[in-house]
């Protein structure tokens, strides 16, 4: 009887041999599907976790759409709380290889005046951001980010991660303060006045400004075009100011 017992026990314990397993693991992810989901709150930041990618754009009234395989709808959630539309995915089936399943959140929204990235995500804006503030916060992300912009004053703040960032258009001031480990693509965007922190061993490409403020933390370089006046300057560290 003992002996049953521990081959029983042993059994529930072998991938598959459950019933049920979080995240819909044994369950066929099926056709990819469009749903739309709720929009009744008003949001005008977006807060992005976990393994999904994100386009959005700006319009007239809020759209939300989920495009993922029918049966792991499901795991993708967006919910509001404070003007924040959160994002998550639950997918957890990474042993069965449908931790590969492709996620993507299409947005619309009249206003955006916050992103923050904190998961392994393709973001982009499929127009260009107008809104007079814009604060794009990543942390311990990976993947890709690519926006446009034209406005007042943005800001680029980077705490960790391997997020390989491209940003491009236009804005009177560009702050940026970048400690990642990918470097970053900032050449296709003009300012009045920029001002960027490298604390991060990889390098980052300014594109043309009228006014210049450096500071240098680490062993990553800043290049910089044109012919601004450098109003600051100042290194720790081996990293260097380089024209290129």
């Amino acid at each position: 009887m003992k002996k049953h017992s521990l081959i029983f026990t042993l059994l529930l314990a072998l991938p598959g041999a459950g019933c049920k397993k979080d995240g819909n693991c044994f369950q066929k992810g099926g056709n990819y599907t469009t749903e739309l989901r709720d929009t009744s709150s008003f949001f005008q930041a977006i807060r992005i976790q976990d393994r999904i990618d994100l386009e959005f754009e700006t319009g007239a009234d809020n759209r939300i759409e989920c495009v993922a395989p029918a049966a792991l709808q499901d795991l993708v959630s967006a919910t509001v709380d404070t003007s924040t539309l959160s994002v998550r995915n639950q997918n957890k089936c990474r042993w069965l290889g449908k931790y590969d399943e492709m996620f993507t959140l299409k947005v619309r929204m009249p206003n955006i005046y916050n992103l923050e990235i904190l998961g392994n995500n393709a973001v982009r804006n499929t127009d260009t951001i107008r809104t007079d503030y814009f604060r794009v916060y990543l942390e311990s992300a990976s993947g890709t980010l690519d926006l446009n912009v034209q406005n007042e004053h943005l800001v680029f703040s980077e705490y960790s991660g391997i997020c390989q960032s491209r940003l491009s258009g236009h804005t009177q001031f560009f702050e940026a303060a970048c400690s990642g480990n990918t470097a970053k693509h900032f050449e296709e965007l003009s300012a009045v006045k920029t001002s960027v922190i490298n604390a991060g061993p990889t390098d980052v490409y300014l594109g043309k400004c009228e006014m210049l403020e450096v500071e240098i933390r680490h062993s990553g370089n800043i290049y910089y075009t044109g012919n601004p006046v450098i109003s600051k300057y100042s290194a720790a560290s081996s990293g260097k100011l380089i024209k290129y």
